[in-house]
């Protein structure tokens, strides 16, 4: 057992004076999970509104969600009501987030969610909507 001390230094972690639980960033935890779809509308009548929720998955630390946007068709996609940040969630607590989709023009929009933490690590949850033209008055998409 000459090689016991060493070894016993080298398992550690963290840094003397520090604790390792302020360290640690946790990790996000964003639902709904993967591509949110608005659906279709017309452009310059209707818009839609999707709620995203943000925890930290990690029962014992929080996370801190230091910025938040949106990226690809910013003209259709938009950030509702955006939180004040750096917001610190400690585990258990949930932060929402609401995404607009209103089309100016028909076609297919695509666009990201996107959530900075402190640690530097960017979730990206999908964004896709449809603008379709009515023809026929009756509002809804031909």
């Amino acid at each position: 057992m000459r090689h016991g001390l060493a070894t016993m230094l080298l398992c550690g972690c963290g840094s003397f004076g520090l604790d390792p639980a302020a360290e640690y960033a946790g990790g996000l935890w964003v639902q709904p999970q993967g591509a949110t779809d608005f659906g279709e509308l017309l452009p310059d009548e209707q818009r839609a509104a999707r709620q995203f929720k943000l925890s930290s998955e990690d029962e014992d630390y929080g996370v801190q969600v230091v910025d938040l946007w949106v990226e690809g068709d910013t003209g259709a996609f938009a950030l509702a009501f955006p939180p004040e940040l750096p917001r610190a969630l400690e585990p258990g607590e949930r932060m929402g987030v609401t995404v607009k989709f209103t089309p100016a023009d028909s076609g297919n929009f695509g666009g990201a969610l996107v959530i900075e933490t402190a640690d530097g690590v960017r979730t990206r949850r999908a964004l896709t909507g449809k603008g379709c033209r009515n023809r026929d008055g009756n509002r809804r998409c031909d």
